[in-house]
């Protein structure tokens, strides 16, 4: 199956999280824990549970983000995470 790698970044700056952090997943090791009150363009959030993990994410996107930095949940934000056929699935 033929695979791509992307090698050239484009649109971070040279000191974004979000490049230190891909190149470390790429490389198969967690990124770095962003400390408490440090800003970042890159934030990793990790859980034992799926359950545990979606309240976080909806928690940073609904109101840890919008309050920090005045964004708006669906049109400014974006989370990228990889793809799962079946598990968990919120309730609506």
């Amino acid at each position: 199956m033929p695979v791509v790698r992307l090698t050239e970044i484009f649109r971070q700056a040279a000191t974004s999280q979000i490049i230190t952090g891909s190149h470390a997943i790429n490389r198969g090791h967690a990124p770095r824990i962003t400390q408490k009150g440090e800003e970042t363009d890159f934030y990793y959030l990790t859980g034992e549970e799926p359950e545990e993990l979606f309240a976080k994410l909806m928690s940073v996107v609904t109101r840890r983000l919008p309050e920090k930095f005045g964004f708006d949940p669906v049109n400014d934000i974006q989370v990228l995470a990889p793809m799962n056929r079946g598990g968990w699935v919120p309730e609506a």
